[in-house]
């Protein structure tokens, strides 16, 4: 039974559906230098080739490693509240941080965010072990908090797919995920190494770690059915997504995508995608003003 102080904050939430833009057509397109917020370099050659996918007018990444496509949004279209949640949080943050007994994780994320924040979310072919397909990071960029999706359209693009997630992370120390302490990062460890990303230097260190399954299951365990990202997102967030595909379909879904080309269910992982990613940056938020 959920506590009359769950209950209080409940009934304050903004209940409105997420709108997810699927019509990426006002995107601005920019080189993968711009993209990432990283100057060109001789060593590092990453530029936008002529070439664009139709999911979403993604753009064609060209890297040391090979090639792979990148669909970048503002979070902002994704979630159109998300400037004034944003900015009243950071206000709440910096005004109150000296007055809250906090877990050690909130000071570090209201120093880092969001310049030195990424917020992290995986689609993979299966268990550990199993191929990387898609990245999906929200972090800042000169105009805002943005969604990059970074795809490979086929088995062979996972190692540029990997180098360009690097190439953010080198900027930006503080990871946060759901569940990333245990499946997500040791994923992206284990296929760098395997295609010895980090032998050629090209992984990073992080300075902190914030896994959000762990604050939920602390703060609710006892007043939610469960802990599940969707759960915290229906209870805490006022949403309940409708026709989202199933994780255990995504697998399936992708190796269609990779035999066919047909993008339709590549379309529906996308959004999966970013909608646990625009979940994962709100739950951030309370957790770090609660």
């Amino acid at each position: 039974m959920l506590s009359d102080r769950l209950r209080s904050r409940l009934a304050q939430l903004n209940r409105q559906p997420l709108p997810v833009v699927r019509d990426a057509g006002k995107t601005v397109l920019r080189t993968a230098a711009e993209m990432l917020d990283r100057p060109s370099t001789d060593s590092v050659v990453r530029k936008r080739v002529a070439r664009q996918s139709s999911i979403d007018h993604g753009c064609e990444i060209e890297t040391p490693l090979g090639k792979h496509l990148v669909i970048e949004r503002p979070v902002s279209e994704l979630w159109n509240r998300s400037e004034q949640v944003v900015a009243r949080a950071q206000a709440e943050m910096q005004r109150d941080a000296g007055d809250r007994q906090q877990h050690a994780d909130w000071p570090h994320f209201i120093a880092a965010f969001p310049q030195r924040c990424a917020f992290l979310d995986l689609e993979t072919c299966g268990f550990a072990g199993s191929m990387v397909f898609l990245i999906g990071v929200i972090h800042d960029s000169p105009q805002g908090l943005v969604l990059s999706q970074i795809l490979a359209r086929n088995y062979s693009e996972e190692p540029a797919m990997l180098f360009t997630l690097w190439q953010i992370m080198q900027q930006r120390g503080t990871l946060l995920t759901f569940n990333g302490k245990s499946f997500d990062w040791p994923m992206v460890n284990d296929r760098s190494t395997l295609h010895r990303l980090d032998a050629a230097g090209h992984t990073c260190q992080l300075d902190a770690h914030i896994d959000l399954l762990h604050h939920g299951r602390r703060q609710y365990k006892d007043e939610l059915p469960n802990c599940k990202l969707q759960t915290l997102e229906r209870y805490l967030c006022g949403r309940r997504r409708v026709g989202d595909i199933p994780g255990s379909e995504i697998p399936d879904a992708y190796h269609h995508y990779v035999r066919t080309g047909d993008e339709s269910e590549m379309r529906s992982i996308l959004h999966h995608n970013a909608l646990d990613l625009v979940t994962l940056l709100q739950l951030s938020l309370r957790f770090a003003t609660a």
